[in-house]
């Protein structure tokens, strides 16, 4: 028993997250890790824990598209097949992992798409650093192997990998 997520993720052959009294999940920790199933779990798993970002859902010719008021993100098919199968709705939250999210050099041309962002908050750890930015008025963690100082307020450019997103209901909060 502990109440440390991320001890109990490291050393446990299974997990059980109890909030409030209830078990709202059981299951092994990469099942945990990567398909919890509601937002309250996700605010408890992760070193830092997975950034949730309100949004819409459309369709753009033969991809789904989540827009948030700073960023838009193609989903990739199967996790587009089930928020179409999932909700009637087209508001959903997102969850990114901080590992997914990728951060290029600002003297840099991109490639592809690009999400612009403003570092909040630097913290070095050594092997890596946790970049705090702000999406439109959203504030999202990064964690990152680049662990050269980032600037309070810069400006840098961001993409997203598409396998470290999770999708969930703006309602009740439940994995779609």
């Amino acid at each position: 028993t502990t109440p440390d997520a991320t001890e109990a993720l490291s050393v446990a052959d299974s997990v059980v997250v109890l909030i409030d009294g209830r078990i709202l999940q059981q299951g092994a920790p990469e099942d945990i890790y990567l398909r919890p199933v509601n937002t309250r779990v996700v605010r408890l798993v992760g070193d830092p824990p997975m950034n949730l970002l309100p949004g819409t859902v459309h369709r753009e010719a033969d991809m789904l598209i989540f827009e948030h008021e700073a960023m838009r993100q193609p989903l990739p098919p199967g996790l587009a097949r089930r928020i179409e199968q999932g909700t009637r709705d087209s508001a959903i939250v997102l969850g990114i992992r901080p590992t997914a999210i990728d951060i290029h050099d600002p003297n840099r041309p991109a490639n592809g798409s690009t999400i612009s962002a403003q570092v909040y908050a630097w913290e070095p750890f050594g092997k890596y650093a946790i970049v705090s930015v702000k999406i439109g008025a959203d504030l999202v963690k990064i964690k990152t192997s680049r662990t050269h100082p980032f600037e309070i307020n810069m400006t840098i450019p961001l993409s997203v990998n598409a396998d470290g997103l999770v999708a969930f209901d703006d309602g009740t909060g439940n994995a779609i």
